[in-house]
């Protein structure tokens, strides 16, 4: 009786949803963390414009647009250190800079001491304006550390899913192949060259026409050794094949000799090759 081996995959699926589950679970933490703490960035922000509007009549012209206003505000504190002569002028803002930081030292103090929490320059309040711009500039660490295992296992999953629906059938003389893509084909064992083993618990088939690659499986072992023993019987089979060949070429030379020495009739001949020639 023919045998008939079948792969059998090696399943993933509760392992995936567990750790997908964790990947969501700590994304979603992580974005409630990170609205948490823009939403109080934003009302020391709104706290540290109203300060500095209180003490400056420099973007009474802006309030209007309050995004431009925080942008100004902060180039207002972080302004550059320029010197040099311009048309026989020498120019230094040395001073007006140093007033500057000055101020901005003095406006942390003031967020330090009113929200009881370390600051050091208050311009640090005025750097950003949305959500997105402050956890890029502030979180990028802790969402880069979560990306890498999210990318990494994003990979896996697919790679999973997609091996998954292959499969494969082996019996005595040919295997049967299905691809993710439901296309099957059909190779003859005795087609078939290399046979090897893959780091994922696969197998990876080489032949005449013949590449095919499977893996997750739990008996790849089992279908690789029987396939070993299939090849070795098909190249003995087709070894004894040419052998009695061989042996028949002989005999039917033997016997044309024969029939040109007239020791048998034309009839005997034909007889006689048809037996040696299986015909």
């Amino acid at each position: 009786m023919e045998k008939i081996i079948n792969s059998v995959k090696i399943k993933f699926n509760k392992l995936i949803g567990i750790v997908w589950g964790v990947i969501a679970v700590t994304l979603i933490a992580l974005i409630v963390i990170t609205v948490a703490d823009f939403s109080k960035y934003k009302e020391i922000q709104e706290f540290a414009v109203n300060s500095t509007l209180a003490v400056t009549d420099e973007f009474n012209n802006i309030q209007g647009d309050y995004d431009n206003l925080v942008e100004k505000m902060y180039d207002y504190y972080n302004l550059s250190k320029i010197s040099g002569s311009y048309g026989g002028y020498y120019y230094d803002n040395s001073e007006v800079v140093e007033a500057r930081e000055d101020a901005d030292w003095a406006l942390g103090n003031l967020i330090e001491n009113t929200f009881n929490i370390d600051c050091f320059k208050g311009s640090y309040y005025f750097a950003d304006t949305n959500y997105i711009e402050y956890t890029a500039r502030c979180y990028y660490i802790e969402f880069g550390i979560w990306v890498i295992p999210f990318a990494l296992w994003l990979i896996v999953s697919m790679l999973y899913f997609i091996d998954k629906k292959h499969s494969l059938t082996v019996t005595d003389e040919k295997i049967i192949c299905k691809n993710c893509k439901k296309v099957v084909k059909e190779f003859f064992v005795k087609d078939i060259k290399i046979v090897q083993s893959t780091k994922l618990h696969g197998l990876k088939i080489k032949g005449n026409g013949i590449k095919y690659n499977i893996n997750l499986l739990k008996n790849a072992d089992e279908i690789r050794m029987y396939l070993m023993d299939c090849m070795e019987k098909a190249n003995k089979s087709n070894m004894n094949g040419q052998t009695i060949q061989l042996c028949n070429l002989g005999d039917l030379k033997q016997i044309k000799e024969l029939l040109d020495m007239g020791a048998i009739t034309q009839e005997e001949f034909d007889e006689k090759k048809k037996q040696l020639l299986n015909l």
